[in-house]
């Protein structure tokens, strides 16, 4: 019941943003947690006019997402209209799951501000996935959002010098 509610909230959403501009998707409805336990919904709880999200699907990409992150924090004290956010996107899990996972995370993340940035998703990947046109969960995604939380920028994989030009000339230009 819960799969078939997520698909028809981003089939909902990737449809409005249809309406609105069908080059632009815009980011589906979800709710999840924070790692400091904070209720969180997605979109519209991201506190950025701009936001840039960050998709890991497995756990030894966090080093691939650690190559955005310097640039990514830069970008926030330039801009205060911006902010950013990580979103391991594990799929569903039982409930003590949830737990261990957000614990073993938690644990590694001394920072309230990166806890408050990190929100796990357990939701069916292959809905998210489709409604934002990832292709792969083998590499990490990051997306711009604009203020209708549509995908104004993308990118894939590990921070380069063009991609990190392109996504603060993105965030300037958003802005």
């Amino acid at each position: 019941m819960r799969a078939l509610l997520f698909v028809s909230l981003i089939t909902l959403g990737f449809s409005m943003s249809a309406m609105a501009d069908a080059t632009k998707p815009a980011f589906p409805s979800i709710q999840s947690q924070n790692l400091n336990g904070d209720n969180m919904r997605l979109p519209e709880d991201f506190q950025g006019e701009v936001n840039l999200v960050i998709f890991a699907f497995k756990r030894n990409q966090q080093a691939v997402v650690d190559t955005w992150l310097p640039s990514a924090a830069d970008l926030a004290k330039r801009f205060q209209q911006f902010d950013y956010y990580e979103l391991p996107a594990v799929g569903p899990q039982p409930g003590f799951m949830k737990s261990i996972i957000d614990n073993g995370m938690r644990s590694g993340i001394q920072d309230t501000g990166t806890r408050g940035r990190t929100i796990t998703l357990y939701v069916p990947k292959a809905p998210l996935m489709a409604a934002l046109d990832m292709k792969s969960d083998r590499t990490i995604y990051l997306m711009l959002l604009d203020r209708q939380n549509r995908v104004i920028w993308r990118s894939e994989g590990p921070a380069t010098k063009t991609g990190l030009n392109d996504l603060a000339a993105a965030v300037a230009g958003a802005i």
